[in-house]
């Protein structure tokens, strides 16, 4: 376990090496970040991490 002073998206590489081998990692929009999603494809897992708010408004902004 970690510190309550830790976020975990902080210590989520090692969190992520620590799961059995799945064929999806679901997790909160906390972890929205391409680091993250980059470690589950290490893992040979398919990240499902809904995006945060504001990262949508920048996806639809920039489709514009």
């Amino acid at each position: 376990m970690i510190g309550g002073d830790v976020h975990d998206s902080k210590v989520a590489n090692g969190l992520i090496e620590l799961l059995p081998q799945n064929q999806f990692i679901v997790v909160d929009k906390g972890y929205d970040s391409e680091a993250i999603r980059d470690k589950v494809r290490e893992c040979n897992s398919t990240p499902i991490i809904p995006v945060r708010g504001f990262v949508m408004w920048l996806f639809h902004i920039k489709r514009r």
